[in-house]
């Protein structure tokens, strides 16, 4: 790998999957997780070692590896300051771009998680990467970290008064914002990984021995997934998928004093995706286009 310097790089790390973008308009997409590789060659990819530590693989390369991890997804708010968050970031960053320096990295949190921002921003400095016995280094000058709903924000700039309702994985990050200041946010926990949970019950229930866990449910809510040599769609769970849409739904009513006072609701995430044909029409109401990456498209743009 030569040698790269990126001015921008713009990276939303969700609890589900990391976008990431170092030109505006092509987004990678790689899963939240990494795995502990006892060897450097590990499933057809070479592990990482980063500054000296163990031996791990990131993203994609470790999406079928049995030890693979979310680092994200465990809801602990201390998770910004660990080893492995930091390692997941830097990991992905080097599979994507490889030996680089980037001049100005652009993060996304949760608004319930905002305040963490200096524990993101200690990653600014230069990591020493070792994969098959040779050595890169990855620099990072300066890191900007926004809350996430702000990329999509970017994307739809307007004095109008707004409320961004913005669903990843593992939360609906609801977001209040007139003349371009946010005025008001939260966070539920009524995320797509909430949906997964209630999906993996009623499988639990009737599929013994499915293979399925949280993180691949997502995977299988568009490919479908195989069992007892049938091909299973999981459109055959609307019950599942209406209950966790009304609770989407209903919590943000129960926030925001109400609804008609918003001359533009923007859905975005992952769940504008899942929902765009059950979500409610009405003149105020957009679904962005590529939801599920516009709020890492926004980011680049600050």
């Amino acid at each position: 790998m030569s040698k790269r310097e990126l001015k921008t790089v713009a990276m939303d790390i969700g609890n589900g999957f990391t976008k990431l973008t170092s030109c505006g308009d092509i987004v990678s997409t790689h899963p939240s997780i990494y795995a502990e590789s006892p060897l450097q060659f590990t499933g057809n990819h070479f592990g990482l070692s980063i500054n000296g530590s163990k031996y791990h693989t990131f993203g994609k390369e470790a999406l079928f590896n049995q030890n693979a991890k979310q680092v994200v997804a465990n809801f602990d708010k201390s998770k910004y300051e660990t080893e492995a968050y930091e390692a997941l970031t830097i990991g992905i960053l080097f599979n994507e771009f490889g030996d680089v320096t980037i001049d100005r990295l652009v993060l996304g949190l949760p608004n319930s998680e905002t305040r963490f921002a200096d524990s993101l921003k200690r990653m600014a400095k230069t990591y020493t990467i070792i994969k098959d016995n040779t050595e890169y280094t990855l620099t990072i000058n300066r890191i900007i970290v926004l809350p996430q709903p702000i990329g999509t924000y970017l994307n739809n700039k307007t004095n109008e008064r707004l409320l961004i309702i913005d669903g990843g994985f593992g939360t609906v990050d609801i977001t209040e914002i007139s003349g371009g200041e946010v005025l008001r946010s939260w966070s539920t926990q009524f995320g797509m990984r909430d949906l997964y949970k209630r999906i993996l019950a009623k499988i639990d229930s009737e599929m013994s021995g499915h293979g399925l866990n949280v993180f691949t449910t997502g995977l299988a809510m568009v490919n479908g997934f195989s069992y007892g040599g049938e091909k299973i769609k999981l459109s055959q769970f609307e019950a599942e998928k209406a209950d966790h849409l009304k609770a989407v739904l209903d919590s943000v009513l129960e926030l925001v004093d109400t609804i008609n006072t918003y001359e533009k609701i923007i859905f975005t995430g992952g769940f504008a995706e899942a929902y765009k044909d059950q979500l409610p029409k009405a003149k105020n109401i957009t679904i962005v286009e590529n939801p599920q990456i516009a709020n890492v498209i926004g980011f680049y743009k600050i």
